[in-house]
């Protein structure tokens, strides 16, 4: 009997080893496939270019304030009456402002396009003169 719980003895020794032995393996192989870790880096999209209406022909003398913040250049279009003046003002605090640009009636009478090079945060658009009758748009982009 001595010699039969030895080999029973071994035998579960052994069985106990490989199942030992095998738990450690299966927990080093996962399930599931391993993806490598690595990060999607999302470039940042341009900000698609805006409208903003200065003047729209309703008799204004004072437009509303545009914050251009995420654009660096404009295309102003303006068309006004006789005796018009229009000055194009920039702020970068809504309280401090300063012409940037002034179209006199001459500009407004035939109308034209101008690109400007943004300088500020903040743009607003003013009228004096005769005919108030002034059309003025900006295409503000990148």
């Amino acid at each position: 009997m001595d010699r039969f719980m030895k080999y029973m003895f071994l035998g579960v020794l052994v069985a106990m080893t490989y199942l030992l032995f095998d738990a450690q393996n299966s927990a080093q192989v996962p399930s599931q496939p391993v993806t490598p870790n690595t990060e999607t880096t999302i470039a940042p999209q341009p900000t698609p270019p805006a409208d903003f209406v200065f003047f729209n022909g309703d008799g204004k003398s004072a437009s509303k304030v545009f914050d251009v913040s995420q654009y660096t250049k404009a295309a102003i279009t303006i068309s006004c009456g006789a005796d018009t003046s229009v000055a194009l003002l920039v702020s970068a605090d809504k309280k401090d402002w300063i012409v940037q640009y002034e179209y006199g009636s001459a500009e407004c009478l035939k109308g034209q396009t101008q690109s400007v090079a943004l300088s500020g945060r903040y743009y607003m658009a003013i009228a004096s003169g005769g005919e108030l009758n002034i059309r003025m748009i900006g295409r503000f982009s990148d």
